[in-house]
């Protein structure tokens, strides 16, 4: 997972970081049918790395911060706030609201085609 971040007058940021094995073990794929997390999990918790790496840069309290991503079900979930079921999208979703309520800033994901 990666991103670049851009802030008023400040150089961009790019981080990076990969998802450990034990992680990337458990991702359904053709070889991994029984696997219990989706490429979605892991673009819903790319997302909340990155509102973490900004507000470890900058002060981010009291502004909104604008996310891109190619991944519908993460903006979906992101907008909702929630999943009807127990499962790590949940679980993100959680831990997405009370990063911003700890660091008290409002957050706003939007679609972005994947190639852009």
């Amino acid at each position: 997972m990666g991103g670049v971040i851009f802030a008023p007058d400040q150089p961009p940021i790019v981080w990076r970081a990969p998802f450990p094995d034990t992680i990337q073990r458990r991702v359904v794929s053709d070889e991994n049918p029984s696997g219990d997390l989706t490429n979605s999990d892991l673009e819903q918790a790319a997302l909340l790395a990155g509102a973490d790496v900004a507000a470890a840069n900058y002060d981010i309290r009291e502004v909104t911060s604008a996310s891109l991503s190619d991944n519908t079900p993460a903006i979906s979930r992101r907008h909702k706030g929630s999943v009807s079921a127990n499962s790590p999208g949940a679980y993100l979703c959680r831990a997405q609201s009370l990063h911003q309520r700890h660091y008290r800033y409002c957050e706003d994901t939007s679609h972005i085609h994947g190639p852009s």
